[in-house]
C-alpha cells in the first residue's frame, strides 16, 4: 500500500535505521515501474528483515512504504531537492539502493531482481552483523 504525502523529507532521517530503495520513472503507467513495484509487494517478509523503506518517485511526486516497522508506515514526501540530487533526469526509469550509512550501494536503469538486492544487502558488514547478533 503506497500512501502519498505533500510534506518533503530529507533520506537523513533514515541513515543508521533503514535502507532505501528508492524507483523512479518519468511515468506512473511505466512497465518497468509497474513490475519493480509489484515485485516489492510479493516481498514484504524479505523487505522488512531487511530494515527497507521504499520511494515510488513518479516526475515530482514520491509515494512511501515502510517495511521496516511492524505495518506499512508513512513517513511522508521526498524532497525534491533529494530527487534531484540522488537522481539521474535523462532516466525513464532508475532504482537505487541506499545503505544504513547514506552511501548509495546500487544504482541500475533496468528491474532488480530481489534476490539480487537481497545478495547486496546481505553481503553488507552491517547485514552480517545484524544476521550475526540475531
Amino acid at each position: 500500500m503506497l500512501t502519498q504525502n505533500t510534506a518533503g523529507q530529507d533520506l537523513g532521517i533514515h541513515q543508521w535505521k533503514q535502507r532505501i530503495v528508492i524507483v523512479k520513472s518519468s511515468e506512473a503507467n511505466n512497465p518497468l515501474f509497474q513490475k519493480q513495484l509489484e515485485q516489492f509487494k510479493e516481498a514484504e517478509d524479505g523487505l522488512k528483515e531487511r530494515k527497507l523503506v521504499l520511494y515510488a518517485v513518479q516526475g515530482s511526486t514520491s509515494d512511501f512504504v515502510d517495511y521496516s516497522a511492524d505495518s506499512n508506515n508513512n513517513a511522508g514526501q521526498l524532497k525534491q531537492e533529494s530527487i534531484q540530487r540522488l537522481l539521474k533526469t535523462s532516466e525513464d526509469f532508475e532504482v537505487l539502493l541506499i545503505g544504513l550509512d547514506g552511501g548509495v550501494k546500487l544504482r541500475q536503469t533496468e528491474i532488480l531482481k530481489l534476490e539480487e538486492l537481497f545478495r547486496t544487502i546481505d553481503a553488507m558488514p552491517m547485514r552480517r552483523s545484524e544476521r550475526k547478533n540475531k
